[in-house]
């Protein structure tokens, strides 16, 4: 059994994503949270194997918690969100992000990739890898892309 921690500021996405995933016959929900800052609490409180991270979730972001939670607990990290830039892919994987997803992936694919994540590999959605390849470096500095959209 593999125990989840996830992490979503939508409540419906977080609630349906949970009721899914916990259909699958390894895979445990054992926490929820609403922002960055609760799902650290949670991660530390329920000691998953995996967190599942939206990447935006206001105040903070998710690449925020998952750097603090991989520090705490040292468990692998699969970030979901609708805004994939090849910036912050790379920045996912310099703080060791296991996974990176679009929100479009379904449930059930979903599923499997933490089941990769889980047994020590990296899963990057071929989409998002392709455009981070093709795009130029960033101009924008470690602060800058810290700040959120206006």
């Amino acid at each position: 059994m593999i125990r989840l921690v996830l992490a979503d500021d939508e409540d419906l996405i977080r609630g349906a994503l949970a009721a899914l995933l916990n259909l699958e016959p390894d895979l445990d929900v054992a926490g929820e949270a609403s922002d960055g800052d609760a799902a650290v609490s949670v991660a530390l409180q329920e000691r998953p194997d995996l967190v599942v991270l939206d990447l935006e979730m206001p105040p903070g972001d998710g690449l925020t918690a998952a750097t603090q939670i991989r520090a705490r607990l040292g468990v692998p990290i699969v970030l979901v969100t609708r805004h994939a830039r090849p910036a912050i892919l790379r920045r996912a994987l310099e703080v060791g992000i296991g996974g990176f997803v679009p929100k479009t992936t379904p449930a059930s694919r979903l599923a499997e990739i933490i089941r990769t994540v889980h047994g020590g590999r990296r899963y990057v959605d071929p989409q998002i890898a392709a455009s981070a390849m093709a795009e130029n470096p960033c101009p924008l500095t470690d602060r800058e892309l810290e700040l959120p959209p206006l």
